[in-house]
């Protein structure tokens, strides 16, 4: 038994069917399609899900004379995914399809964003100002002194922070980091960022809604430093229209800096190099990310992005730039 072209994977928005009826095909061992086999359908009882034509979330079709089972099938009301449907009869293998549902925006969204610096020390907790929404996206962007460190982001949650992209620069001695979460628990929420290395720390949270809930990483690009007035990360193509793009930037001197076209440059940080924290001091609202810093970008088309950075034309130092770029919930996505 295996599944028919064009049913797995597919997505649809909320409350509305696939385009393509769920269907397997059964052969026998010859090749020859069988008639008569009762196939049953079952989607998830909970979740993101949906129904077949008898309003529940499970179906027995006997195949016809092709051999071929059909179950057409609607989204819940729930976006989320992807998640199997599986289509199962005795004796054969049982098959699976992987399926989508889709937020009826479509669009990815910036919900909240929060920025945390300190001085000398190797663990910062912050707290967002709001309330986080289950089921959407998290992104740290991290800068620290010392090249060579190892970041470490957990939250009162217990989302799983992965990392996107991580670069020691080496002009000015930091490293850069970006790390993420999907498909959080709602809720108050209080993340620590932690390093091995003592020195200078500064980061910024970011929440963002219509984000895939797995397998969301798109791509990254390769990671620069060096010396002028401007910061170009070269060349990343994004896979999907909509996609969203984060960099995270770092310079050796305070400058006023503007994104380039088509993108925002949400939040930066000047440090105060007079102020020092003791280890382990909880925050709840703001101050401050790191020297002028992460960017975050709605991709409005799928074209290979150059990313460009206009300071104040003064030379300045700009040792490190590193843009990632992540997948619309509408999509089931790959790395």
């Amino acid at each position: 038994m295996t599944a028919n072209a064009g049913t797995t994977p597919q997505s649809a928005t909320i409350n509305t069917a696939f385009a393509n009826a769920l269907a397997v095909t059964v052969k026998d061992a010859g090749s020859n399609p069988v008639s008569g086999v009762n196939v049953t359908f079952t989607a998830p009882g909970a979740g993101a899900s949906g129904v077949f034509s008898n309003s529940t979330a499970t179906i027995t079709v006997a195949t016809n004379g092709l051999g071929v089972a059909s179950a057409p099938f609607t989204a819940n009301a729930t976006a989320g995914g992807p998640y199997t449907v599986t289509a199962a009869a005795t004796g054969l293998t049982t098959v699976n399809s992987s399926l989508t549902n889709l937020s009826a925006s479509g669009l990815i969204a910036l919900v909240q964003h929060h920025k945390q610096g300190c001085g000398y020390n190797d663990v910062i907790y912050s707290r967002l100002p709001l309330r986080q929404y289950r089921g959407n996206f998290i992104a740290v962007v991290i800068r620290a002194g010392k090249t060579g460190q190892l970041f470490t982001v957990t939250d009162s949650r217990q989302n799983t922070y992965r990392k996107a992209v991580q670069f020691n620069e080496t002009i000015d001695s930091t490293t850069l980091g970006i790390f993420y979460a999907e498909n959080i628990a709602g809720g108050a929420n209080t993340i620590t960022v932690s390093d091995t290395i003592s020195g200078t720390m500064r980061f910024a949270i970011l929440e963002y809604s219509g984000v895939a809930i797995a397998n969301s990483l798109d791509g990254a690009a390769v990671a620069s430093q060096g010396t002028g007035t401007s910061l170009n990360s070269g060349i990343l193509t994004t896979t999907a229209s909509g996609d969203l793009v984060l960099a995270g930037m770092s310079a050796a001197n305070a400058a006023n800096f503007t994104a380039g076209s088509g993108y925002l440059l949400e939040t930066s940080f000047q440090p105060n190099r007079t102020r020092n924290c003791s280890s382990k001091i909880r925050f709840s609202l703001s101050p401050e990310l790191f020297r002028p810093m992460p960017r975050l970008e709605h991709r409005t088309n799928g074209a290979p992005w150059p990313r460009h950075l206009s300071p104040a034309p003064q030379s300045h130092r700009l040792p490190s730039l590193l843009p990632v770029t992540w997948q619309l919930l509408r999509r089931a996505l790959c790395k």
